[in-house]
């Protein structure tokens, strides 16, 4: 028996396959986006990327605007694991450097993962001081 040639299998293969390759695109530029518009400072076209959250990087603006000396972000890198690739899920980690209330500074740091559907971050970040030890010292001093 000779195999037959199915257009409606083509068709669906066709249409499979460009699903599939738009859903691998789609991520790469999602990250792209978002750390674009950090870079450019543009915290509400940010905010709008971000899924399911309320708006993290308006609100650290509005609260105390002059705590928030930058915001940077690392590269986008693909996230390891077989979920993550079929999810095409890509990660970075966010940096706010900030003052704080004790007159030193910091860093926080929050890990973010784009996805085609958008953009997530961890609820909870890591601070680390960047505060020198004398300044440290002469804060504790004058309280």
């Amino acid at each position: 028996m000779k195999p037959r040639f199915s257009l409606k299998l083509l068709l669906g293969l066709a249409t499979f396959v460009t699903l599939w390759l738009g859903w691998r695109a789609q991520s790469p530029r999602v990250a792209k986006e978002f750390a674009g518009a950090i870079q450019l400072g543009d915290e509400a076209a940010a905010d709008a990327m971000v899924r399911g959250e309320d708006d993290c990087l308006a609100r650290f603006r509005k609260v105390d605007r002059w705590l928030v000396r930058s915001i940077e972000i690392s590269e986008f890198r693909p996230a390891p694991g077989l979920t993550a690739w079929m999810l095409n899920q890509q990660n970075a980690e966010m940096k706010l450097h900030v003052l704080d209330r004790e007159g030193g500074y910091g860093v926080i740091t929050v890990d973010v993962a784009a996805t085609p559907l958008g953009v997530s971050h961890s609820q909870d970040g890591s601070w680390e001081s960047e505060t020198p030890l004398l300044m440290q010292w002469l804060t504790a001093i004058t309280e």
